[in-house]
């Protein structure tokens, strides 16, 4: 690649890098060590399109290396106001760095200055010698520094639309000479920076200003000139105005150990980037890469760099055979039972863990082949998702977040084989092992979630009988309901319309019926349930909302029953189990989703009635812990008043409510009952007095007086509740009874919006994740029970704090003694758990 003269290319790295973070969306790009890149990515692409569409001859990168520069010890506000960098954008910092040395580019930084007074050194350098200068940076401080050889390209949006500033179009679009735009930028002050404009003073003033005046310095000569209120405010904040001014002008003499000719580069030096995005996963930029450099593909294959071997070993199992990698070799080893399956797994652990994908699946594989997966070598067998998950709770980890396969940009085009699928489950538990929070998750997995995860395996191969004939005629008489529903309501509205519709919905609601506008949307104005419930306030007499609002639960108890039927196999609906969903750490379901099917109404109870126990069992039994969730909170918070209220065995809420209300127990009401069960529950999920309010529909102030008053008779709860916000703010993390860590990093988030969600999962954490803990114990210990006993019984589902089994009718009084017994001596709190259990043929009358 020829090049013309001398061109020096500077670029802002971290400028640049920070624009590539917000360009691209964090969740899609990740290394298939299952880092975030998209910083790196998006940085890699923009360097190879300026090095293929400039050709510079000379390049440097310059970098920001801390806050606290001379600007900061002139001037302590300086860019005081500026949030921290996302923890997400942190992680990638060393990876920027390694990518612009694997370019072979040199790079600078220093602590003292910012990368925008090492740029402008560096061309005040190349000036000297004649160097044409490109310097690419987001940073409207830099047009200070054009001049006849040098031209900034600045991104104006995104990554691709990047305009290059010169003397010209500096003139036309601010009307300014590169001098005086450092005197526009002090007048005009910078948000950013933390820098106050003069008050009163916009970029047209401050434009008409600098064109007439010719200077900040001549504009403070002439300041008494100036009229009216702004002429004032000028007069009035010389000082600042100065003060930006020294701020604001770069340092083009700092000492730098290097002359331009140091910078000299040529597209075959960055050869290692190959190596460097191969690393990352970055194959789609390979082909761009490789015409840069302009090598053969015999070269590119000598001058790659082979990844280094990795010692840990991993693990996948198909359907007869073991495949192990281990030190950069993979073997295969037959099958063909569960013993030889053990068998070939207990001789791979012997001496060492082996990383796998799946431990449910492995254990459901286990399970079809007649045998149950040996637990003495469960805990070696290093289930990388789940400890990703520990790591990092609601990161929702999947297989193909190690590999790369499924993001949109096509970041990582080929499919992956046995071998990449190993090594990358290899590498994660490499980098997991690193962590120094791994003894703590170590633990968890192996008391906790490896063993819930054979329970799992039993459970979701067992499944929970359906009355077939039952459901399809549930099914036939919603869909009547429907049709009923759709021509009751055509007869009150005058003609035929799309129910399901949302925009016909409007056309008849918001136009034909003339009803209150609600919140518009992209889409026009919504009607979805929020909308419904105001409308039905707003207009209490118009009938057609009612019949939406149940039309619309006619709907989506049929859709639900529908589900059901497609995931029915012989009779029985086998859902899966989630361990690596929801932040808390609480188990969910899918496919079918059998945790939301309703409790409260009467159709959620007809299709709980659905679901059978049949020969050789009979009978379904259900065990659920009584008000965990508060019992945890008031053990967390040691509230002694609370903890009495649990024990004097009286309903906790009329106990409650008769403390904080000052009642006898038999003048409790339900209303009022109903309010401190609302808050006794809100405390423990973060709620506010807003969200108090909107849940009771009553005024906001007297939702904080009835919190208040809760707190008065219950301040152990309200120490607590203060105290766990600032310790998890300190920390960054929030800890359950068992020690699930939950990181929060918005803690200390500068926006408003985002601290307080983050303020309330702080609240919430630890209590529901707690809970959630507290019912996996149980499953584990209560399976194990099941095992070692002659009882003809065995655990179904798992819903939230409840648990469904399978029973004989012979054995069911048993079981039931056994499951309360387990559940309420899981744990030892200062509050007893209370353990409720029922029994019937269907889950709706097994329930209690």
């Amino acid at each position: 690649m020829a090049t013309v003269g001398k061109k020096l290319l500077i670029i802002d790295g971290h400028s640049l890098a920070y624009r590539a973070f917000h360009a691209l969306p964090v969740d899609k790009f990740h290394s298939p060590q299952g880092i975030p890149v998209n910083s790196v990515y998006g940085l890699c692409s923009m360097l190879i399109n300026m090095l293929a569409e400039h050709q510079p001859s000379h390049i440097a990168v310059c970098f920001d290396e801390g806050r606290n520069t001379f600007r900061k010890q002139l001037y302590p506000q300086y860019k005081a106001t500026r949030a921290a960098s996302p923890d997400e954008f942190k992680v990638q910092v060393s990876l920027i760095r390694g990518l612009v040395d694997a370019f072979n580019i040199v790079s600078f930084s220093d602590a003292q200055y910012e990368a925008d007074d090492l740029m402008a050194t560096l061309n005040a350098k190349a000036k000297l010698e004649d160097f044409e200068i490109l310097i690419v940076t987001s940073d409207r401080d830099s047009f200070q520094l054009i001049s006849k050889s040098t031209g900034i390209l600045y991104p104006k949006k995104g990554l691709s639309d990047v305009v290059k500033m010169d003397e010209e179009e500096l003139k036309s679009k601010y009307g300014l000479s590169p001098a005086q735009y450092l005197d526009f930028a002090a007048l005009r002050g910078d948000p950013s920076d933390n820098l106050p404009g003069i008050p009163g003073v916009g970029e047209k003033t401050a434009t008409a200003w600098i064109q007439k005046f010719g200077s900040v310095e001549n504009l403070i000569e002439h300041k008494d000139q100036i009229p009216g209120k702004v002429g004032e405010s000028l007069r009035a904040n010389i000082d600042t105005l100065q003060n930006n001014r020294h701020l604001t002008e770069l340092v083009s003499n700092i000492d730098l150990a290097v002359v331009p000719d140091d910078l000299a580069w040529e597209p075959k030096s960055a050869v290692a980037a190959l190596a460097f995005c191969t690393e990352l996963g970055f194959k789609s930029l390979l082909p761009r890469l490789k015409n840069l450099i302009g090598l053969s593909a015999a070269e590119v294959d000598n001058q790659e760099t082979t990844k280094p071997v990795l010692s840990q070993q991993a693990v996948i199992v198909s359907s007869d055979e073991v495949s192990r990698y281990k030190n950069g070799a993979v073997e295969v080893h037959q099958f063909k039972s569960a013993v030889e399956l053990n068998q070939v797994l207990g001789l791979i652990v012997k001496n060492e863990d082996a990383a796998i994908a799946d431990l449910k699946e492995l254990a459901k594989r286990c399970l079809h082949l007649g045998a149950a997966l040996d637990p003495n070598i469960v805990g070696q067998l290093k289930d990388v998702l789940i400890y990703e998950y520990l790591l990092n709770p609601g990161s929702r980890p999947q297989l193909v977040d190690l590999l790369g396969t499924t993001h949109s940009d096509q970041l990582f085009q080929e499919d992956s084989s046995t071998e990449q699928t190993l090594t990358a489950i290899a590498e994660s538990l490499v980098r997991i092992k690193q962590s120094d929070q791994y003894s703590i998750i170590d633990n968890l997995y192996r008391t906790l979630e490896a063993p819930v995860a054979l329970a799992l395996a039993e459970m979701e191969i067992s499944g929970i009988g359906i009355d077939a004939d039952g459901l399809r005629e549930m099914i036939a008489i919603k869909g009547s309901e429907q049709l009923d529903l759709e021509n009751n309501g055509y007869k009150i509205h005058g003609h035929q319309f799309n129910f399901a519709s949302p925009k016909q919905l409007q056309e008849v609601l918001f136009m034909e019926r003339g009803l209150t506008k609600t919140k518009k949307t992209k889409t026009g104005y919504t009607t979805d349930a929020d909308a419904l419930d105001f409308l039905t306030i707003k207009h209490p007499d118009d009938q057609l909302l009612a019949v939406i609002q149940e039309w619309r639960e006619t709907s989506k108890i049929k859709q639900m029953l529908v589900s059901l039927q497609d995931s029915s196999v012989n009779d029985r609906i086998h859902t899966t189990f989630m361990q690596t969903v929801a932040a808390t750490g609480r188990l969910s379901s899918t496919k079918p989703n059998l945790q939301n099917v309703p409790t409260r109404t009467p159709a959620g109870r007809a299709i709980r009635g659905l679901f059978v126990s049949v020969e050789p069992y009979g009978q379904l039994i259900t065990a659920d812990y009584s008000q965990i969730e508060l019992r945890v909170m008031a053990h967390l918070a040691s509230d002694k008043a609370l903890i009495a209220a649990f024990e004097s065995g009286e309903d906790l809420h009329i106990s409650v409510a008769a403390q904080i209300f000052d009642l006898p127990p038999d003048e409790i009401t339900t209303e009022l009952r109903n309010q401190i069960k609302a808050v006794s529950y809100g405390l423990a999920y973060g709620l506010s007095a807003y969200g108090l309010s909107q849940s009771l529909r009553i005024d906001v102030t007297e939702a904080d007086k009835l919190m208040g008053k809760f707190f008065e008779r219950f301040a152990g709860v309200r120490d607590y509740l203060r105290s766990a916000v600032e310790v998890a703010r300190d920390k960054g993390y929030t800890e359950t009874i068992l020690g699930r860590r939950r990181y929060l990093p918005e803690l200390n988030h500068d926006n408003k919006f985002r601290r307080e969600v983050a303020e309330r999962a702080a609240l919430n954490a630890p209590i529901q994740g707690s809970a959630a803990d507290i019912i996996k114990l149980a499953m584990i210990q209560l399976n194990d029970k099941l095992h070692q006993s002659d009882l003809k019984a065995r655990m179904l589902l798992q819903v939230h704090d409840e648990l469904v089994l399978e029973s004989s009718l012979a054995d069911c009084e048993a079981v039931k003694v056994l499951a309360k017994t387990v559940m309420q001596n899981v744990m030892d709190l200062s509050v007893s758990l209370d353990v409720s259990v029922g029994s019937g043929k269907s889950w709706l009358t097994a329930a209690h």
